[in-house]
């Protein structure tokens, strides 16, 4: 099963499931509140129900959001914190979106679903304006190096999901960062959610970056 054939399936119940797990978006606010100014724009790259965007448009800002699962989006739409919505294929470059086009991007809980994400981190840095915050969550790498393929990401299966999850290293992502063109800014990692059966706690790291040209 894919991440939107997944997300396809839960999307009613997607915002009580990540309470029940303890999931906390806020956290990319907390992080990105210092950078961000009300009535700029924000693109939520994968937004999903939009969980991560309700504290941003909260503050004022304008939200653009994008992703593959129309089920998600119908979710999203009564919340009435987006000033538009597309459904695209994340994998599928270019966004539907023109170069220069916002002040700042997030993407939270998304690239645990992907191993390559070069297209994404390209894709972002042409979308943003000069000085934009790109905030972002990863699975941290908790092997040793060597066993990752090329310094980069593993794969692991969920079987609860059927789901391929992907775990991707701080040299990847610092390597990502520079290759665009951003300069990172903070770093975090945290307890991002905590199984409620077997109270296993799953981490994530959050990157906030800035666009410097």
């Amino acid at each position: 099963m894919n991440s939107i054939q997944a997300h396809r399936e839960s999307a009613p119940e997607y915002d009580q499931q990540a309470q029940d797990w303890g999931w906390n978006p806020e956290v990319i606010f907390g992080l990105m509140y210092e950078y961000v100014n009300s009535g700029e724009m924000l693109l939520d790259i994968g937004i999903g129900t939009g969980l991560c965007s309700v504290p941003f448009h909260r503050a004022g800002l304008k939200i653009y959001g994008v992703d593959g699962s129309s089920e998600m989006l119908e979710a999203c739409k009564p919340k009435n914190i987006a000033a538009e919505l597309k459904q695209h294929d994340l994998l599928k470059t270019p966004l539907p979106y023109p170069d220069e086009f916002c002040h700042h991007a997030i993407c939270g809980g998304v690239f645990h679903f992907f191993g390559d994400l070069r297209s994404f981190f390209g894709e972002t840095a042409r979308i943003l304006k000069k000085g934009g915050i790109f905030g972002f969550t990863v699975g941290p790498l908790k092997v040793e190096e060597d066993q990752v393929k090329e310094n980069e990401y593993i794969q692991k299966l969920d079987e609860a999901s059927g789901t391929s999850i992907y775990f991707h290293s701080d040299s990847y992502i610092q390597k990502l960062l520079k290759e665009n063109d951003f300069t990172q800014l903070k770093m975090l990692e945290f307890i991002a959610s905590i199984n409620p059966e077997t109270k296993e706690e799953h981490y994530c790291r959050l990157y906030v970056g800035q666009k410097y040209k």
